[in-house]
């Protein structure tokens, strides 16, 4: 079942329990983006791939800025989305976590986070290809 109903907060707690359990190798990639906006949906394929290659090494996790959960829901559906997301419409909790790191109108972006939770790699603007994202997180997995 989708996390669609769970605030960014709940979802960070989630995954940082998760993420203490697990070994140190383990990296988080964290999702912002517009599910509606053109750069969202010409990414989604490179980022369903991504999560193919990498899912059993890398946490994805989708963070919805501007859909509700019916919009999100039918999107991942559309493209095949598997990894979580959550809903940050709303409450916007998401976007102030990452003030100052990722500007609020700089969707979609894409972070990768360290083992630390520290931002490793930060990419504006939609994604297009894999090998970008792949060669980063690659690099963060083998440090």
């Amino acid at each position: 079942m989708r996390s669609h109903s769970r605030s960014v907060a709940e979802k960070s707690a989630e995954t940082e329990s998760a993420h203490s359990r697990s070994r140190a190798s383990t990296r988080h990639w964290e999702r912002r983006g517009s599910r509606r906006s053109k750069s969202c949906r010409a990414e989604a394929p490179v980022l369903a791939d991504l999560h193919a290659e990498y899912g059993d090494r890398v946490d994805f996790i989708g963070i919805n800025v501007r859909d509700g959960a019916a919009q999100a829901l039918a999107f991942e559906e559309e493209f095949g989305i598997e990894y979580p997301s959550v809903l940050d419409d709303q409450s916007a909790q998401g976007q102030l976590a990452f003030a100052g790191i990722v500007a609020p109108n700089a969707v979609p972006s894409t972070l990768i986070l360290d083992a630390e939770g520290r931002v490793a790699a930060r990419v504006s603007g939609a994604v297009t290809d894999t090998s970008i994202l792949a060669t980063l997180l690659q690099e963060e997995l083998e440090r």
